[in-house]
């Protein structure tokens, strides 16, 4: 049996690589459960032989939630593991300033508690997995390791997980570092960072773990139609949440200073996800000049997201986030055929080496972005940048090579 561990899925509308992976993975193993570690939203069709576990989301969030979670951490505190942790924090990530004591504290708390949860969770499971596959790299891996060092060498379950941006660069934390990383790295079997960057990374902080970091591209499915690139003007495409880093104020203050350059050029911008907030997004649209026009589509499902892509012609898809892995967004735009402008944070650049676009620096002025999409003014010279598009998500990220291949290595990891 494996057990998937994820943020959310099947829930919601997040995680979309997995509609295209689960289907492999139910093929490659006889049972697979999917323990969402939180649960909003509409749950997605899954295929045949995949279940969905949610004790784990009721223990955490349920009406003893609380109780729980207090539990668990008083039986952390009986582990040496837990005070060396802390230990290490109050030595390394808070010494360089006291403003970073409390969320040091708080995120020390927040990993210990849920390894405790998650190692009650699994050890009182029926049936011992196989493998314990995280999606996500979360303090609920420790708890995973902790239940697998109980079994003998030969039978107990191999614990791996993935690594993206959030969720691996340490500058993502407001204590610039994760709680029990050191442990987890030396104990685990596999981290697959999703970007060479990632892996990168990984192996700078952890040189020791060498063997235990494996690169692992995502991937998606091909698209139904190659897009059709616009006859005239410029079609901007964006996808994003508003969180702060995804810059949606940094997005809407491009899109402005090109329409105030290109006064004569009928630009459109389309956005996908979460609608401005931000005060300085919003300051932005409103002084955006009369050739600029824009639409908010919200929150869409992964569908819903294929057919804009394949339906409604597009020059470019643009991302200026300070932080990315390798984005689903930009992958699935490569598979239709739009090429992108976006800045070389965390994983990006895997997505350019074949110059299926535009990658700017990671500190790119704004001048640079409206440099760059300006370009697509010239539609002559942009198709070579939609055939790039269309090469490099066939030679780096189809989803059925991608993930037949990342099953193959969880199953080698049991011989």
């Amino acid at each position: 049996m494996l057990l998937l561990v994820t943020a959310g899925f099947p829930y919601g509308k997040g995680e979309q690589f997995l509609e295209a992976e689960i289907p492999i993975l139910a093929e490659r193993f006889r049972e697979v459960s999917v323990v969402p570690l939180a649960i909003d939203g509409d749950s997605r069709q899954l295929p045949s032989g995949v279940r969905v576990d949610s004790r784990y989301a009721d223990a955490r969030f349920g009406r003893l939630g609380r109780l729980r979670i207090a539990a668990a951490f008083a039986k952390s505190l009986l582990r040496s593991d837990t005070w060396n942790e802390l230990r290490r924090v109050l030595g390394g990530p808070v010494r360089t300033g006291s403003d970073r004591l409390a969320p040091a504290l708080v995120e020390w708390i927040r990993s210990s508690y849920r390894a405790e949860l998650f190692g009650r969770y699994i050890d009182r499971l029926a049936a011992t997995p196989s493998h314990v596959y995280f999606y996500w790299f979360v303090p609920e891996v420790l708890g995973a390791i902790r239940h697998c060092g109980t079994h003998g060498a030969q039978d107990r379950p191999r614990v791996v997980t993935r690594a993206h941006g959030s969720d691996l660069f340490e500058v993502n934390q407001a204590t610039t570092f994760f709680g029990y990383r050191s442990l987890m790295m030396s104990t685990i079997d596999r981290v697959f960072p999703v970007s060479r960057c990632g892996a990168a990374h990984l192996e700078r902080g952890f040189p020791d773990s060498h063997g235990r970091i494996e690169l692992a591209w995502l991937g998606v499915r091909p698209s139904d139609r190659i897009n059709s690139q616009p006859d005239a003007g410029l079609e901007i495409l964006t996808i994003c949440s508003s969180a702060p880093e995804k810059r949606q104020d940094r997005i809407a203050e491009i899109i402005g200073e090109l329409g105030r350059r290109l006064e004569r050029v009928s630009i459109r911008w389309t956005h996908i996800g979460d609608a401005p907030v931000d005060p300085r997004a919003v300051d932005a649209i409103g002084r955006f000049s009369t050739n600029v026009s824009f639409e908010m589509k919200g929150r869409m499902s992964n569908a819903e997201v294929l057919r804009v892509l394949t339906d409604t012609p597009f020059d470019l898809i643009l991302n200026a986030s300070d932080i990315e892995g390798v984005p689903v967004s930009i992958m699935e735009a490569f598979a239709a055929g739009i090429p992108a402008v976006a800045p070389n944070v965390g994983g990006m650049a895997d997505l350019f080496e074949f110059g299926a676009g535009h990658l700017l620096a990671a500190d790119a002025p704004l001048e640079a972005y409206v440099d760059a999409i300006a370009a697509y003014v010239d539609k002559r010279a942009s198709r070579e940048w939609r055939r790039r598009a269309i090469s490099t998500w066939r030679a780096r990220f189809q989803a059925s090579s991608n993930f037949s291949a990342f099953c193959d290595r969880l199953v080698d990891l049991r011989c």
